[in-house]
């Protein structure tokens, strides 16, 4: 997969992946329940198994992903912070509350590796006395700098607490190591980091991860990769081919041209869209099964030979 991501990152270009806000590294994991009888060696509750699919995202417009690690459910998050975090000039890591750790997060001050995330309700804070101009009109309420923690767990390093409004109006807490950047460039950040859960959802809802072929680790694992690739690939030939709509048509073509010529794939991709002003139309089965059955029994059956011809598109 990383030879693909690779490709996708060429494909797209260095200079369009480093955003004005740099590059993003979303961070979030998410967990597929399975049957506990059929898949004990991913025991989670009483009642239920399930794995755990890790995930680092590379954000810049499109999101792919940068790295995966597959686990049983039970193992926590910020454990496995370590090995998706990114360390790249301008390169920014953006994650949730689950992966607050004071320790680390005095290490990634030491080490340069910046990072955002959201802070939990019952943290320790220790004001500075630090504070930044904020607009009258910004949604943003302080930019203040803390140090968090308290006795043993105190961090030694100091960082940047931001509070901002959401759309509904509840103030959210934000923690980070970046000072170059305006509050409200941070709270766009954070912000950013819903694209993981909306890559989640695509991949539960359109890679067949919630039911698995096989009942191995290794079996469950392999799916999926092969889910997290299936995605790359259909991004890629996005690209490849400049087709500015969306993967879930690429997909649904891909089926449908499974056994025709990567040329007449590219035809029919372009061809449905276009062809009226309208938009596109809803079909109906029933009336294209008529029209193709008197069709043939007329005799007129030239043009279903013909590799141009589908029924599907109008």
């Amino acid at each position: 997969m990383k030879n693909v991501t690779h490709q996708i990152t060429q494909k797209k270009g260095y200079a369009a992946v480093q955003q004005t806000l740099g590059k993003l590294n979303l961070i979030d994991s998410t967990t597929i329940s399975i049957c506990l009888h059929r898949y004990r060696w991913a025991e989670f509750r009483k009642t239920k198994s399930g794995v755990k699919l890790h995930l680092a995202l590379q954000f810049d417009g499109d999101s792919y992903p940068n790295k995966s690690i597959i686990t049983p459910a039970k193992k926590a998050d910020r454990k496995l912070l370590d090995e998706l975090i990114i360390d790249e000039e301008g390169g920014i890591n953006v994650f949730d509350r689950a992966y607050v750790d004071y320790k680390k997060f005095d290490e990634f001050c030491k080490l340069g590796i910046r990072f955002v995330s959201r802070l939990k309700d019952n943290a320790i804070i220790q004001f500075t006395g630090k504070e930044r101009v904020i607009d009258e009109n910004s949604s943003i309420e302080e930019d203040v700098t803390v140090i968090l923690g308290g006795n043993s767990n105190r961090m030694k390093s100091e960082l940047r607490l931001i509070t901002v409004y959401d759309s509904e109006k509840n103030p959210v807490t934000i923690v980070t190591n970046v000072f170059d950047l305006s509050a409200e460039e941070i709270s766009d950040i954070y912000r950013y980091r819903w694209q993981i859960e909306t890559f989640f959802k695509w991949l539960k809802q359109h890679a067949q991860i919630k039911h698995f072929y096989g009942l191995s680790k290794t079996a469950v694992i392999n799916q999926l990769l092969i889910a997290l690739l299936t995605y790359c690939l259909l991004l890629l030939m996005k690209l490849e081919t400049g087709f500015n709509k969306d993967l879930l048509y690429i997909q649904r073509m891909a089926k449908n041209c499974l056994f025709e010529s990567y040329e007449d794939f590219i035809k029919k991709l372009f061809a449905k869209y276009g062809k009226s002003s309208r938009g596109q139309r809803r079909l109906s089965n029933a009336t294209i099964f008529a029209s193709t059955k008197l069709q043939v029994l007329c005799g007129d059956t030239e043009l279903l030979n013909s590799v141009d011809y589908d029924p599907l598109i109008l």
